[in-house]
């Protein structure tokens, strides 16, 4: 059994009515036969997408209040849990089944922020990796961020929504 991570670039209206329409998961097994409002891209690094939130937990901690609240609004949207769901809220549904689900003005401010990666890297001198073997360190961190930071920006460029959802 693995874990699989998929980011679901979106048109958001479309995707707010299909998410009306379907009940559960189902909306999410229905990517398998590409919903033609949808572009998915695959994480890379199966487990890491979680590890890394557990770093996060440990990391944001270690941050100074000027720094966290530079840094929070974008990694605790992309890490911690409880993410923004602003499909379900779109949808009227309690929950939309994504790790996190953001509408395109979302993603258009978080896209505009600029990590200080100097800045955490020195604030993570204290954090224990308690799953090396998926987020060893630092560079591994950042990697797992970068790629979200990527889908953030890509669905920035085109105008869309972003969900990210999860399979294991």
């Amino acid at each position: 059994m693995g874990y699989d991570a998929y980011a679901l670039i979106a048109d958001w209206p479309a995707l707010v009515a299909a998410r009306r329409e379907h009940e559960g998961d189902d909306l999410w097994w229905a990517v398998r036969e590409e919903l033609p409002f949808l572009t998915v891209r695959d994480f890379v690094g199966g487990w890491a997408f979680q590890a890394a939130a557990f770093v996060y937990e440990q990391l944001r901690a270690a941050l100074t209040p000027d720094l966290l609240a530079r840094v929070d609004p974008l990694l605790g949207a992309l890490l911690a849990d409880g993410g923004p769901d602003d499909l379900a809220e779109d949808a009227g549904r309690d929950l939309s089944g994504a790790v996190y689900a953001m509408r395109p003005e979302r993603v258009t401010a978080l896209a505009a922020t600029d990590l200080p990666w100097d800045h955490l890297r020195t604030a993570s001198a204290g954090v224990r990796y308690i799953d090396p073997d998926h987020v060893r360190d630092f560079d591994t961190f950042r990697w797992v961020v970068d790629q979200q930071t990527a889908w953030l920006g890509e669905a920035r460029d085109r105008g869309r929504g972003l969900a990210v959802v999860v399979s294991f």
